[in-house]
């Protein structure tokens, strides 16, 4: 794609309901953070997800959510904020 970081990852481990690839832009949709390779793989519940090193946003890197903890401790979506891409091997 013209102009667009896009970075392919293979996540750690196997989940039966997530496929053990995945691509999305390298750039956080927060600031601009890269959030590709210098990205650190977190596992929240069942999604994988990717925290940005710069502010620390979890990313899922299936859906593209941006997720965060309540003041409750319960996980919560922003809404769908990075741009995820189909992966055909």
């Amino acid at each position: 794609m013209r102009g667009r970081r896009i970075t392919v990852l293979r996540t750690p481990g196997q989940h039966a309901a997530h496929p053990s690839w995945a691509a999305i832009d390298a750039v956080c949709y927060h600031a601009g953070g890269p959030v590709g390779p210098n990205g650190t793989f977190v596992a929240v519940g069942d999604r994988m997800c990717l925290r940005c090193p710069w502010h620390s946003y979890l990313i899922d890197v299936h859906t593209g959510e941006g997720l965060y903890k309540d003041f409750d401790g319960k996980l919560r979506s922003k809404g769908v904020k990075q741009r995820v891409h189909e992966v055909e091997l």
